[in-house]
C-alpha cells in the first residue's frame, strides 16, 4: 500500500489537472462552426478566432483572439528548445508585470534578431513570423504597418517562476504566443475582469495565439513533478518601425504624448470604478505621479494609481508635502551641479515630474530632472 499522504497528493494533482481540463473545454467552446477559418499563404493551416468579453478601460468591447494549431512543427520546436536549453544564462531581470525574476532569453530587440541568429534559431522562426503571422496581424488588427519588434522565450519551472499575474501588454500593439513545451497543467489564461476566474487556453506544442493589448491574460503553470518545464515563445508587434525603435506603441515617444494616450484609458477605468464624478484634473495628477520617466505605465502602477484615486485630494496633498520637504535640498543640488540658481516654482515643477509616486526624488529622477533643466537652459 502507498502511504496515505502520497495517495492524497496524487489525488490532489489529478483533481487540479481535471479541473483545468474542464476549463480548457470552456475556452474551446468559443470556437463554433460559424467561426471564420482563414488561410494566409505563408501559414501551415487556417487561423480561427474567438471573441472574449472584455472590460478594458470600462468599455464592453470584446477582444478578438486568433489561434493556429500548429504554427511550428514538433520537430522545429524540439530543435529550438534544444538550442535554448544549451544557453548558460537566462535573464532574471525583473518582469515589468510584477517585478519578479523573469527567467527569459531575448531573441530580437527593436527589430534586431542578432541574438537569435547566433543561436541558430532565427532561420526557423523568421519565415513563419514574416510570411504568416505578420500578414494576419496587419489584416485583422487594423494595423497595416505593424512590424514584429521584440521576441523572447520565457521559462517556467519549479523553484523559479510558475505564474505571471493577469495583465495587459500595454507596451505592444499585438502579441504572439507560441507553446514550445507544455507543462502538465495550466498555462496561458484569459479574463474579462480581474475578479473573474481564469479561462485557460488549450495549447499543444507548436500552437499559436495572437491577441491585442486589450486582452487581460496571465500564466499559471501546474507541474506534477520537480522536472516539469514550460517554454513560451512571445513576439510583440508595434504599429510602426518608428514605434518599434522608440519601444512604444506610438510614433511619438515623448513623455507627454505617452501620458496623453494613457490618460483616456485611465480616466475611463477610474470612472468605471468610482463613478463619473471623478475629475479629469485630479485623475491626471495621480496618473502623472505613477508613470515612468518615459511616460510609460506598468500594470501594477496602473492599479496603484487607481487605488490612489480612492483617497483623491488627500493622496495628492501628501505627495505635494513630500515634494515641498525636498525642495531646498533639490535647489542646492542643482546649484552645485549646474552652477545656476533656479526659482522654487521651477524646482517644484521638476520635482513633481521626476519624483516617484510618494514624492521622493531618487537618483534616476534627479538626473532626469537635471537633463530637463539643461534642455530648458
Amino acid at each position: 500500500m502507498y502511504p496515505i499522504r502520497w495517495r492524497c497528493g496524487c489525488l490532489l494533482a489529478l483533481l487540479i489537472v481535471l479541473s483545468l481540463a474542464s476549463v480548457y473545454s470552456e475556452l474551446d467552446g468559443c470556437l463554433t462552426k460559424a467561426d471564420v477559418h482563414e488561410r494566409f499563404p505563408g501559414c501551415p493551416d487556417s487561423w480561427r478566432y474567438c471573441t472574449f468579453p472584455n472590460a478594458f478601460g470600462g468599455s464592453d468591447d470584446p477582444c478578438y483572439t486568433y489561434s493556429l494549431s500548429p504554427l511550428f512543427k514538433r520537430s522545429e520546436v524540439a530543435d529550438i528548445v534544444e538550442r535554448l536549453e544549451a544557453q548558460p544564462v537566462w535573464s532574471t531581470a525583473p518582469c515589468t508585470t510584477d517585478q519578479k525574476p523573469a527567467f527569459e532569453i531575448y531573441l530580437m530587440r527593436e527589430g534586431n534578431a542578432s541574438e537569435a541568429i547566433k543561436m541558430g534559431i532565427w532561420e526557423k522562426i523568421a519565415p513563419l513570423l514574416e510570411d504568416c503571422v505578420t500578414p494576419l496581424v496587419q489584416a485583422k488588427f487594423n494595423c497595416s504597418t505593424c512590424v514584429p519588434c521584440t521576441s523572447l522565450v520565457r521559462r517556467y519551472r519549479s523553484g523559479e517562476r510558475m505564474e505571471v499575474i493577469e495583465h495587459r501588454d500595454q507596451q505592444a500593439e499585438v502579441t504572439l504566443v507560441v507553446e514550445l513545451q507544455e507543462s502538465t497543467g495550466g498555462g496561458l489564461y484569459v479574463k474579462a475582469m480581474p475578479k473573474d476566474q481564469p479561462t485557460f487556453a488549450k495549447m499543444a506544442v507548436g500552437d499559436a495565439i495572437v491577441h491585442d493589448y486589450k486582452l487581460l491574460h496571465g500564466v499559471q503553470v501546474v507541474c506534477d513533478n520537480p522536472h516539469c518545464v514550460r517554454y513560451s515563445f512571445i513576439t510583440w508587434f508595434q504599429r510602426h518601425q518608428e514605434a518599434c525603435e522608440a519601444g512604444t506603441r506610438w510614433k511619438d515617444s515623448s513623455r507627454e504624448a505617452q501620458i496623453d494616450r494613457t490618460f483616456k484609458v485611465f480616466l475611463q477605468a477610474a470612472r468605471a470604478r468610482f463613478g463619473d464624478h471623478i475629475r479629469p484634473k485630479l485623475a491626471r495628477q495621480i496618473l502623472v505621479a505613477h508613470v515612468n520617466k518615459g511616460g510609460g505605465l506598468t500594470n501594477d502602477k496602473f492599479a496603484a494609481a487607481l487605488d490612489a484615486l480612492a483617497s483623491g485630494p488627500t493622496w495628492v496633498a501628501a505627495r505635494n508635502a513630500e515634494i515641498e520637504r525636498g525642495l531646498d535640498r533639490f535647489k542646492e543640488a542643482v546649484s552645485r551641479s549646474l552652477k545656476v540658481q533656479i526659482k522654487s516654482s521651477k524646482a517644484r515643477r521638476l520635482l513633481a515630474a521626476h519624483a516617484d509616486e510618494r514624492g521622493i526624488l531618487g537618483k534616476d529622477g534627479f538626473f532626469g530632472a537635471l537633463s530637463d533643466l539643461r534642455d530648458e537652459l
